[in-house]
Formats: structure tokens, C-alpha cells, sequence
């Protein structure tokens, strides 16, 4: 038989009307069916209350992966999240603007054209010249390496913004698995709660009978009802902790849910979860935070090196074609001269005083600082990883151990239900083992979301998801 709530008040019931008395009609045939069907054995304790379909155990098949119609699961909700939240669109702008960077390292490369134009008044014409028009083409034969610096620094720059996307959607993915362990454990609890409710209601009215009865004094209708509220300050709880686990889910998908809009995860559907060692070692190769760090760090020494090819001349071949303009005289018609000049040019620019020296070693200070971030966000991750992993290996050994209690906690209520009968046992050790009971079932909730929690961080961290491509691979 699966053990439940019934038993208790089951063995009440008969125990108040007799064996040939009218059973209450919340005790009828429901309850006598599961009594009639179920053998007594030690199976896995089953709620008699039925859990609305908003919050509902996701019904699973022999595939693990399915849900019903409709419900969204946490990888659904990740999904959705990072798919439409302003802040990855953002982090998108930031990528196209640093590609458009790259671009324009790039065009360095190409000669750079110049036109200009100048009319003179009588009072400043040289020789009589009232215009002179000039165009110029340069094109840059050796920088010191300055071209190529700034073109590995612009692609640097852009691989880190790139990173930082999946940085943001690594983060919101976190959050948005936080918000959905809290919606899990509320619901957990308030399947727990409504339970006790039940419970509680239906011995109200059976000790009202007794007292009518004579068998029983009013304090123990004292005590149901003072049990009884408490079990429902402790429902309007939970709802409020739902409804806040709902509205932040809402907010970060970008999606209205209701309560019946989620799906539970099966215990047993987790991802077999590694080892610990490889759990690091793939999270040091695919954490976005260490991946964005070390672009910047590349980013850092490029600068260093723009900076030192700075110190060189650019040597640039140099096109240059002059028009002068003369105007008329009585002698002379107007007429224009144009000169064709080739030259190498030479130009360098190191700064006032020794400015350049003082930016290398900004540079390079930067670069090292850098260094110490990456390992400092490392340490982070690592006791991130190490967190979440005991929570995940002690949730599911506790699981299983709050598991028997819940069935030893069924069959005390069990028990104490029938002496108290037999008047064995006070009507306070019947309550108190009802709330040994609720409270194995609250424990179980918990766990329960604490482990799917968990769990699913885990696969965050090491990287294990197919959205963890950056924008530039999207690309391609």
C-alpha cells in the first residue's frame, strides 16, 4: 500500500463512527478503493491529496526528456532567456561595433587619399596664383610593426567582446536557474503544506465530532486549530515565494508564466554528472569568464606592442599632384600649372618628452593585472564548481535518506492514528507525528530542488551546453 495521509484518517474515522457507521464523505470511495487495492509494504509513500495541475509532478514517460504539452523546462526557460534578454542584444551591438573595429585595422593597410583647396586674395596671391589645388596619395611601405599591432589589438579586442556574450548568457543562466530552485522548492512546499491543510482540516472536524460526543475535551480542537494555523501561514508563504520565483523567471525570459506554465524535473533524469577533477578541467577550457579574460590579456600586450612600434618612423611612399591657377593679364591668359611629385616620406611621432616610455609601461602593468584577474576569477569558479558538486553528491545521498524517513514518519502517523483509537496514544502525538511528516516531505522538496539545481549549474560551468558558441562561430 502507498502510505499516506489517508491512513491516519482513515483509522480516525473508524475509530469515531464504528465499523458500521457512515464514513465522511471525503473518506468515501476514493479512499476506500486505494484502502481495498494496496497491500501494506514498504513502497514508496504516495500523497492521498491531488496536486492541482499547477503544480503537478511533470508526468514522465520511459523517455525522461519528456514533458507535457506547454511546460517549460529549465532548459527551455535558459533558453528563451538568453535568446531574447536586452542584455545579450546589447553585448550583439558591442560585437558588431568591434568588428567594424577589425575593419578599420584593416583599411590601414590601403594607401590614404587627400584632396585640398585654397583660393588667395590679391592681398596674399604669390606670383599672381589665385587657387592651388592639391592631391595626395601615401601609402605606408614599413611601420615598425604598428599596422600589424593595431590590427592584432582591434581582433583581440573583438574575441573579448564576443567572449563577454556568452559571459552574459553564462550569468543569466546561473540566475535564471537560481529563480527556477526557488520556484521547484516553493512548489515542493506547498504540495507539502496543502497536504497538512487537508489533514489538519479533516481532524478538525472529526474531533468537533468527538467533542459532541463527549470522547473528547475542547483543548484538543484548540490544538488542531492552532496547528491548523500555522499550516496556513506557512501555504501563504510558499505561494509568496512562488509567485517571486515566477515574476523573476518572467522578467528574465522575457515570457508571463503562471504556475501551471513550468515543468518538474524527474529525480532521475539528471546528466550523469563527472568526476570533480574533470568537472575543473573542463570548465578551465570552456568558462567564458577565463576565456574573455585571457582576450583581454592578448589585448593588453598587443597595446604594449602598438606602443613600442610607435617609437618608429613610418616610412610611406607619397604621390603628390599640385594645380596652380593663374589668372589673366593683359600679357598672359589665364592658365594652370600642375606638378607631379613622387617622394618617400618619413614621419614619426613619439610624443612629448618621454610620454611613450611612461604609456609601454602602462601597458604592460595592465597586462600583469590582468594575469591576477584570470586567476582570481579562477579560485572563483573553482569554489563555485566544488560548491555546487557537494551539494549535488550529499542532495542525492540525503534524497534517499529523507525518503525513508518520509516512509517511517507514514507509518508512525499510521500507528499513533490506530492507539490513539484504542486510546493508547493523545491526541498531541497524532499532531506531532503529522508534523514529523510534513516536515520530512518540506526536507524532501529542498533536496529535491537542490539537487536539480545543482546539477544543472554543473553542465553551466563546464561548459556543456550547445549555446555555448560565440557570436563570431555564428557566424560563419
Amino acid at each position: 500500500m502507498k502510505y499516506s495521509y489517508v491512513v491516519a484518517v482513515a483509522w480516525l474515522s473508524a475509530g469515531l463512527f464504528g465499523a458500521g457507521s457512515a464514513i465522511p464523505q471525503v473518506l468515501s470511495q476514493e479512499i476506500l478503493e486505494r484502502l481495498s487495492a494496496e497491500e501494506i509494504g514498504g513502497s514508496t509513500p504516495e500523497p492521498l491529496i491531488k496536486k492541482s495541475d499547477a503544480l503537478s509532478p511533470t508526468v514522465m514517460s520511459d523517455n525522461p526528456l519528456s514533458v507535457p504539452s506547454g511546460r517549460l523546462t529549465l532548459d527551455d526557460l535558459v533558453r528563451l532567456a538568453i535568446s531574447t534578454h536586452p542584455a545579450i542584444s546589447a553585448k550583439r551591438a558591442d560585437f558588431n561595433a568591434a568588428e567594424a573595429d577589425v575593419q578599420t585595422a584593416r583599411w590601414q593597410y590601403f594607401p590614404t587619399p587627400s584632396i585640398s583647396a585654397r583660393s588667395n586674395d590679391k592681398a596674399s596671391q604669390i606670383n599672381g596664383m589665385i587657387s592651388t589645388t592639391s592631391m595626395v596619395l601615401q601609402q605606408p611601405l614599413w611601420a615598425g610593426g604598428r599596422l600589424d599591432a593595431g590590427l592584432n589589438k582591434a581582433s583581440s579586442q573583438a574575441r573579448s567582446v564576443d567572449m563577454s556574450i556568452t559571459e552574459t548568457q553564462h550569468s543569466l543562466a546561473v540566475n535564471v536557474t537560481s529563480a527556477y530552485q526557488g520556484w521547484l522548492q516553493a512548489a515542493g512546499r506547498i504540495d507539502a503544506f496543502r497536504q497538512s491543510l487537508h489533514f489538519h482540516e479533516e481532524q478538525a472536524k472529526s474531533i468537533r465530532r468527538r467533542i459532541e460526543g463527549g470522547v473528547s475535551a475542547e483543548v484538543d480542537l484548540e490544538l488542531v486549530n492552532s496547528r491548523l494555523a500555522q499550516t496556513q501561514a506557512d501555504l501563504t508563504f510558499a505561494e509568496s515565494l512562488l509567485r517571486n520565483s515566477l515574476s523573476r523567471l518572467s522578467q528574465m525570459t522575457g515570457k508571463t508564466l503562471g504556475p501551471d506554465s513550468l515543468a518538474r524535473p524527474d529525480p532521475g533524469s539528471h546528466a550523469e554528472i563527472p568526476a570533480l577533477d574533470e568537472l575543473i578541467a573542463k570548465a578551465e577550457a570552456n568558462y567564458p569568464a577565463l576565456r574573455r579574460i585571457d582576450a583581454d590579456v592578448e589585448t593588453a600586450k598587443n597595446d604594449v606592442a602598438l606602443r613600442t612600434a610607435s617609437m618608429w618612423p613610418t616610412i610611406s611612399l607619397r604621390s603628390e599632384t599640385n594645380t596652380y591657377d593663374y589668372p589673366a593679364t593683359k600679357l598672359t591668359k589665364s592658365r594652370s600649372i600642375t606638378d607631379n611629385l613622387l617622394m618617400l616620406n618619413v614621419e614619426a611621432s613619439p610624443g612629448a618628452g618621454l610620454s611613450l616610455m611612461s604609456n609601454i609601461e602602462a601597458s604592460e602593468a595592465r597586462a600583469a593585472g590582468m594575469l591576477d584577474s584570470r586567476e582570481s576569477v579562477r579560485r572563483d569558479m573553482i569554489n563555485a564548481i566544488v560548491s555546487d558538486y557537494e551539494d549535488y553528491r550529499t542532495g542525492s545521498a540525503r534524497r534517499v535518506q529523507i525518503n525513508s524517513t518520509r516512509k517511517s514518519a507514514y507509518d508512525v502517523l499510521a500507528s499513533y492514528a490506530r492507539l490513539f483509537v484504542a486510546g493508547k496514544r493523545s491526541w498531541l502525538d497524532v499532531l506531532n507525528a503529522a508534523r514529523e511528516l510534513t516536515q520530512a516531505e518540506i526536507s524532501l522538496a529542498d533536496i529535491e530542488a537542490q539537487v536539480a539545481a545543482s546539477a544543472y549549474r554543473l553542465t553551466l560551468h563546464s561548459g556543456s551546453h550547445d549555446w555555448y558558441r560565440t557570436e563570431a562561430m555564428n557566424q560563419q
